[in-house]
């Protein structure tokens, strides 16, 4: 949706700026490269400006709604297809249809949740931490991104504050929204792909909510930073069978961790 609505004003603009600029004399050499830059600005203002409207919106809207999940997965298809990442899955038929899901996965780059997106088919929302890098003043975006998508911010400054979030949480992930969490706690060591050892801690929402724990590999994440980002990129997903509750619900978080581990390095083997 994003995508063509980006395209579809960027062409409409420099259509209509054709006649204008016909080659009656040299000016039109000039003039018609300004009106693609031109347009290509105002085409990513009024989608942003579309964007935010939906974002707005969704904050209405209860945690499962299909609109949340179909405005998150077009976003993402439009920001892989603006950074040039190609994503390949494994095993998409891995993926649960209905029943209660937390997903964990390598964190190695920014771009995760949004290639992680754009191929999940459900209504996703993650796990941030409340101190997230922002530039340009980007912080009101943020902070809207996370209120209409219902994530579960994560302060370390504050832990009755990421209890609370949790608390609420539960309830959102039982009712069938999937939670994306990266439970190395940040992006450790972005030359080395596989998962840093795993906080046990992440693993909460999972055990509280009693859902299935679907383990995800991603491959080639860290290599986008060394990428201009017209330069194509390819970014593989393995999904791994999921860990049903009653499997898991007597290990303790620490051994779960180390389990879920393993289950993400496999695929580095």
């Amino acid at each position: 949706m994003l995508t063509f609505i980006f395209f579809a004003i960027w062409f409409t603009f420099v259509f209509f700026q054709i006649p204008k600029t016909m080659p009656v004399d040299f000016s039109f050499c000039y003039k018609l490269p300004v009106n693609l830059i031109f347009g290509l600005l105002l085409s990513f203002f009024i989608t942003f400006i579309i964007l935010v409207f939906c974002l707005v919106l969704m904050t209405f809207l209860p945690p499962n709604h299909y609109f949340k999940g179909f405005v998150s997965l077009n976003l993402s298809r439009f920001v892989n297809r603006f950074l040039r990442i190609k994503v390949v899955v494994q095993n998409p038929h891995l993926i649960p249809s209905k029943e209660n899901v937390v997903i964990y996965a390598n964190h190695k780059s920014y771009t995760d949740p949004f290639v992680i997106a754009s191929v999940i088919p459900r209504t996703l929302s993650f796990s941030p931490k409340q101190n997230f890098n922002c530039f340009f003043g980007t912080a009101w975006f943020l902070k809207l991104a996370f209120l209409s998508l219902d994530c579960m911010v994560i302060s370390r400054d504050e832990i009755r504050k990421t209890a609370q979030n949790l608390i609420n949480a539960v309830p959102k992930v039982k009712n069938g929204m999937v939670m994306v969490v990266f439970p190395e706690g940040g992006i450790k060591d972005r030359n080395n792909e596989q998962a840093m050892p795993l906080l046990g801690g992440a693993f909460k929402i999972a055990c509280k909510s009693q859902a299935s724990i679907l383990p995800l590999t991603i491959k080639g994440a860290s290599q986008i930073k060394n990428k201009r980002f017209w330069q194509k990129k390819v970014v593989e997903i393995i999904i791994h069978p999921p860990l049903k509750y009653d499997n898991y619900c007597n290990t303790n978080m620490h051994q779960l961790a180390i389990d879920v581990q393993n289950i993400i390095n496999s695929s580095f083997n």
